[in-house]
């Protein structure tokens, strides 16, 4: 969750959840959002399966249990968005305007269902407003991402007022898991730097996660392109390299279209950092002992 869009939310929320329900968590992922990128990186938008966020919207309107799709992953369901999400959106200014309280909507609709997973993963759209303090309320906790200036970096404050409006609510466990800085180059310290300080500087306690996601465009293409997450082509991208696939390319004696960016590698791996970085967190506000970085990460190879 953050104000800003295209600061990377779903493509952390898409290959964290791929990740562990690899690792054999059992992973719900939520789209909130009405663009469904969500189903785009899962490789199902626009697919037989996809109701463009129909089914969520029936849910919550109708205070009935969300219906996932199953085994979109091994371990993995999703509840898909789409464009479902501006009716919803409507019709949570409506109800509201008539006096309702919207808040409590996902959180009704998903507790029925929720027993049947270890962890939850809900991907917010941009901004603050009833969608996100809907997924507040439903919520544990909230992971947020921002890139390095100024402008989005103060996006985050907004979360501050969400969270003491959950807690005034009557929801007092929600709590600001961390945050992720993402679209940074690895070498630009002082600005990373820089950006863990004016972060630190919005409040007492507030975590920043030590990996950062990079800014990856040929990456991020291919994903959309095939429906794979980035530790599904790290394989691939790994193999090429060895092959140099890039020189039979140049040659012409293989289709550029076959090529992986090898980008890929580093987001994954990154990815996997993050991942097992978010367990560990998780693990120790609850006081629990937490599986260590690098036995995850073994366990996702």
């Amino acid at each position: 969750m953050t104000r800003k869009g295209g600061v990377g939310k779903t493509t952390i929320t898409d290959n964290v959840a791929g990740l562990l329900a690899a690792q054999g968590l059992r992973v719900l992922v939520i789209d909130l959002d009405h663009q469904g990128h969500v189903g785009i990186d899962f490789g199902f938008r626009d697919s037989d399966v996809d109701d463009d966020g129909e089914a969520l919207y029936d849910s919550l309107t109708n205070r009935k249990p969300l219906r996932p799709l199953k085994n979109v992953r091994k371990n993995l369901d999703v509840v898909a968005g789409g464009s479902a999400i501006e009716d919803l959106q409507r019709e949570l200014y409506r109800a509201e305007f008539g006096g309702e309280d919207t808040t409590p909507w996902l959180a009704e609709s998903l507790a029925p269902i929720a027993g049947a997973y270890d962890l939850v993963l809900i991907d917010c759209p941009p901004g603050v407003g009833p969608v996100q303090e809907m997924a507040a309320f439903a919520s544990r906790w909230i992971l947020a991402a921002t890139q390095a200036d100024d402008a989005s970096i103060r996006g985050i404050e907004d979360l501050g007022s969400l969270l003491e409006s959950t807690h005034q609510k009557g929801h007092t466990a929600l709590t600001m898991l961390g945050v992720v800085l993402t679209m940074i180059p690895s070498n630009f310290t002082r600005r990373i730097n820089d950006a863990r300080q004016d972060l630190h500087e919005l409040g007492e306690g507030v975590y920043v996660f030590d990996a950062i996601v990079p800014d990856a465009a040929a990456a991020a293409i291919d994903v959309r392109k095939t429906g794979q997450l980035f530790h599904e082509l790290k394989a691939g991208a790994q193999q090429q390299a060895q092959q140099k696939i890039w020189l039979r390319v140049r040659r012409k004696e293989v289709s550029s279209t076959t090529l992986i960016a090898q980008s890929v590698v580093t987001l994954a791996e990154t990815m996997e950092d993050l991942a097992a970085e978010v367990v560990e967190r998780i693990a120790s506000l609850e006081q629990k002992k937490p599986a260590t970085r690098r036995e995850m990460k073994e366990k996702a190879k």
